[in-house]
C-alpha cells in the first residue's frame, strides 16, 4: 500500500478555510505525510483563499503523489504496477491505469449551471478545444452527502414550468415570448419528441437572451422574489424565490438565475446519494460532500459562473427531458454492519463509507483508494509488493491499495475510525 500525499482546488466557491472539511483534510493530510517522510516537500497553501476541492488519483490537472524517500506520481507508480490492475471483468478504456477520481467538496455559494459529455462527445470536444476540455473521457459522477447538501438537478415536470411561465411576465420576457407562446400553445398536446424541442426550443432562447433583456428581467423580478419569500403559503413558490435570490447575490445578472425556476431544487441528507449521468443540467448549491467520478475533468458550462461558457455545445447535448428524482437520487445498501455501499449504473467505480468501531478485514477487490474522513487508528496490509505494509490513519490519511491486498483496519479511539473506499465497481455489486 502506498501513501498519498494530495492536493486541492481553490475555486471561488469553495469555503473559507475555518469552515471547510477540505482544507481540513488537507492539512491533516500534509502534516500526516510529514510524519510518514520527514524530508518531504509539502508545498504551501494560500489559507486567505476558499478551499473548494480535494483531489485524490491521476489526473494531470492535480495528480496525486506516493510518498517515498522522493515523490513520485501515482499514476507512474501504478503503471509500474500495471499487471494488477484490473481482472479480466474489469478492462476499462481509461487513459490512466485508474480510471476514477475521488474528490470531496466544500462549497460555500452554488457551482456553475453544468453537463458533463458522454464518451463520444468527450473525444470531440478534447481534439476540437483542447485548452477548455483537457482529456477525452467522459465524466459520470456520483455525490455522497457528507452534510445537508442543496442540488439543482435537471429539468422540472413540464407543467411546473408552465406555471412558472404563466405566473411570472419577466420569466416569460426573458425567454422571449415566441418561444414562450409556442411551449404554453402546444405542450398539452404534443408528442415526447415535440415537448423535448419545445423545452430546447424555450431553454435556447433563454440561454441566448442578450445581457440587456437579461438584467432587466431579473431587476423587475427580484422585489416579486423577495415577497413570496417571505408571505406566500405555497412551498414551492417560497423555495424557488429564495433559491433565485440566493443565486442573484452570488452571480449577479446571470441567466443561469431565471435558468434555476426550471430545474428540480432539492436536499440531499447525509449519507444520501445522487448519481450523474450524462447531458443532464445541474449544479451543487450548498454543503459538503464526497464525490467520485470518471477520471475526467470535462465540463460544458452554460450560467452562474465567471469561467468559460459553452452555451451552443450544452444546448446541443442535453436532454431536455424531464427528471424523474427517484433514478438519481438514491440511499446506499448496507452491505455489513458499518459498511454502505453505493453501486452507480456505470463501470468505472463504487463508493463505500466505512465505520469501525473495534477493528475490520478486507481484501482489495481492485485498485482502492481510501481516505480517512475522521477518527484514529492503523492499517496493516501483508501485501507482499512494494509498499508500506502498517501506516497509522487519522483524519485526512489517504492510501492507494492494490488489488488482492489483505487488510486490517483497527480503531485506536472511542469515537467510530471514519473513511471512504473508492473502487472499480464489482460486477456482483449491480445485480
Amino acid at each position: 500500500m502506498f501513501p498519498l500525499l494530495v492536493g486541492a482546488q481553490q475555486y471561488d466557491w469553495g469555503r473559507p478555510s475555518t469552515d471547510s472539511t477540505v482544507f481540513k483534510l488537507l492539512s491533516e493530510n500534509h502534516r500526516w505525510v510529514k510524519e510518514i517522510q520527514p524530508v518531504t516537500e509539502v508545498y504551501p497553501v494560500d489559507e486567505t483563499r476558499p478551499f473548494a476541492e480535494l483531489w485524490i488519483g491521476t489526473h494531470p490537472s492535480l495528480p496525486s503523489f506516493v510518498v517515498r524517500s522522493s515523490l513520485c506520481s501515482l499514476d507512474q507508480v501504478l503503471l509500474e504496477h500495471s499487471s494488477s490492475l484490473r481482472n479480466g471483468a474489469e478492462k476499462l478504456r481509461s487513459t490512466t491505469p485508474l480510471p476514477f477520481l475521488l474528490k470531496v467538496l466544500s462549497i460555500q455559494k452554488s457551482l456553475s449551471v453544468q453537463a458533463h459529455p458522454d464518451l463520444t462527445l468527450a473525444q470531440q470536444l478534447h481534439q476540437n478545444n483542447p485548452t477548455h476540455y483537457p482529456d477525452d473521457n467522459h465524466k459520470p459522477e456520483m455525490a455522497v452527502a457528507l452534510s445537508v447538501c442543496e442540488v439543482l438537478y435537471g429539468f422540472r415536470k413540464l407543467e411546473e414550468i408552465e406555471s412558472t411561465l404563466l405566473k411570472y411576465e419577466e420569466v416569460r420576457e426573458a425567454c422571449g415570448l415566441e418561444a414562450v407562446e409556442q411551449f404554453l400553445t402546444k405542450i398539452g398536446t404534443s408528442s415526447n419528441e415535440e415537448k423535448r424541442l419545445l423545452l430546447k426550443n424555450l431553454v435556447s432562447s433563454l440561454l441566448e437572451q442578450t445581457q440587456e433583456v437579461i438584467s432587466n428581467c431579473i431587476a423587475r423580478l427580484l422585489p416579486k422574489m423577495k415577497a413570496l419569500s417571505s408571505n406566500s403559503d405555497q412551498k414551492d413558490d417560497v423555495k424557488y424565490a429564495n433559491i433565485l435570490l440566493r443565486l442573484y447575490d452570488q452571480h449577479g445578472m446571470d441567466s443561469g438565475v431565471i435558468l434555476s425556476l426550471f430545474l428540480n431544487f432539492f436536499t440531499l441528507e447525509p449519507g444520501e446519494a445522487l448519481f450523474i449521468a450524462a447531458n443532464e443540467p445541474h449544479a451543487y448549491v450548498s454543503g459538503e460532500l464526497v464525490e467520485i467520478m470518471a477520471c475526467s475533468d470535462n465540463v460544458v458550462r452554460a450560467g452562474l459562473t465567471p469561467k468559460y461558457k459553452d452555451v451552443p455545445t450544452l444546448l446541443k447535448m442535453l436532454s431536455f427531458q424531464e427528471s424523474d428524482l427517484s433514478f438519481v437520487k438514491f440511499s446506499g445498501k448496507i452491505v455489513e454492519d458499518g459498511v454502505v455501499c453505493y453501486t452507480p449504473p456505470v463501470e468505472e467505480f463504487e463508493l463505500e463509507l466505512i465505520h469501525v468501531r473495534s477493528f475490520k478485514k478486507f481484501q482489495a477487490r481492485s485498485t482502492c483508494l481510501m481516505l480517512c474522513l475522521s477518527g484514529n487508528g492503523k492499517i496493516n496490509c501483508n501485501s507482499p509488493k512494494e509498499g508500506f505494509h502498517n501506516l497509522s490513519l487519522k483524519e485526512g490519511s489517504c492510501i492507494c491499495l492494490l488489488e488482492g491486498c489483505e487488510c486490517v483496519v483497527e480503531n485506536a479511539d472511542s469515537h467510530d475510525l471514519f473513511y471512504c473506499l473508492a473502487h472499480i465497481r464489482n460486477r456482483r455489486d449491480a445485480q
